[in-house]
């Protein structure tokens, strides 16, 4: 295994990971720390150091790589919708509007129903 720099993708720090192989400057992955945090970076050189992260997993992107390791948030209790039928009650998944936060984290409104589906009014 060879250390490399590595640039997390939240911010410009800079610290050594220890990857096996020879990846390429610039390919994103996914790098599990001692303990078992989980951070997101983009190759750079080799680098000299003691590396605290172990890079495992290559990703096509930051987002990604971020998407995979940050849960979707949900805001308010989830609504759920019935259907009564010839007498019979029956649940129906119903989508709710999803948006993006602040730092890029999907964040799904619970309590609120996307008019007309995921494709629009209607559609």
């Amino acid at each position: 295994m060879a250390v490399f720099e590595f640039t997390l993708c939240t911010d410009s720090q800079v610290i050594p990971v220890e990857i096996d192989g020879t990846p390429s400057v610039g390919e994103v992955y996914l790098a599990t720390g001692e303990t078992g945090q989980v951070i997101c970076g983009v190759i750079g050189v080799s680098a000299i150091g003691t590396p605290q992260y172990t890079a495992t997993t290559l990703f096509d992107s930051c987002y990604d790589c971020l998407s995979a390791i940050t849960p979707s948030l949900t805001a308010n209790t989830i609504y759920e919708g019935c259907v009564t039928c010839s007498g019979d009650t029956h649940p129906v998944v119903v989508p709710h509007p999803v948006w993006t936060g602040l730092y890029g984290e999907s964040i799904m409104q619970g309590n609120a129903v996307e008019l007309g589906g995921r494709n629009g009014l209607n559609m």
